[in-house]
Parts: structure tokens; sequence; C-alpha cells
């Protein structure tokens, strides 16, 4: 049985483009001794819908996240195009479930410094319906 959270991972481990672009593809905190630039996502929250007392879909969002360290967001940026390009009106292979709908909602990039050394970070929630 795949998850919803295993099928995320699939379908952002298995991709060539991402593969060669990231160094890892980690749910939640990635661990310290992860290298740049990588992945991470999260599911962050889940609203059923019902029809007649019964539940006919869950509205998920699901926020993806590139961290790199280096001078610009650039790479960050390139990297969460792509991640754009096969999640936007993709399916997610879930066990029992039919992929509704796929789409970004929104993105937002940010920086933090830690002395010399500058982390970027680009995150895009992405609105997951499944039935």
């Amino acid at each position: 049985m795949t998850t919803l959270k295993e099928a995320l991972y699939n379908k952002l481990k298995t991709d060539c483009t991402l593969k060669a672009s990231v160094t890892g593809v980690y749910e939640g905190i990635a661990p310290a001794s992860a290298t740049y630039p990588f992945l991470s996502y999260q599911v962050t929250s889940a609203d059923d819908a019902y029809t007649l007392g019964r539940r006919i879909s869950t509205a998920y969002v699901v926020s993806v996240r590139c961290v790199d360290q280096a001078a610009s967001p650039a790479t960050a940026n390139t990297v969460m195009d792509r991640v754009d390009a096969i999640m936007t009106d993709g399916t997610l292979a879930v066990t029992g479930k039919t992929t509704w709908k796929v789409r970004r909602s929104h993105t937002t990039e940010y920086d933090e410094r830690d002395g010399d050394t500058t982390y970027w970070h680009v995150v895009s929630d992405f609105e997951v319906e499944l039935a």
C-alpha cells in the first residue's frame, strides 16, 4: 500500500532531472549530514469533503522545499521550477485513491545567514486532492 507521503517521495526521487540536481529528498527535516542542495517535503494539512454523510475526497496541502548553500537562489529556483513541472496537473500513485488535482498554490523564497554562509530556501505549497 502506497501512502501519500510515499507517493510524494517516489515522485520527487525518481525524476531524472531532479535526481541530477539535488543530493537527497527527505520527509520533514533533513539530517544534519545532508549536503546541499536538497529537497524536503511534508504534508501540512488535510481537509475532508463529504456528500450525503460520506467522505468523497481529501484536500491536502503539501510543502516542498529546496535548500541550497549558495550566494544566490538560482539553483534552488531551478530545482523548484522542475518540481512544479512534475507536480502541477500530475498524478500521485496512492493506493486506492484517484488524483483529482495537484496544483501549486504558493511559492516563497528567503535566505538565512550564518556568518559568511548563506542558505537559500525556496518553498512551494501544492494543493493535492485525492478521492
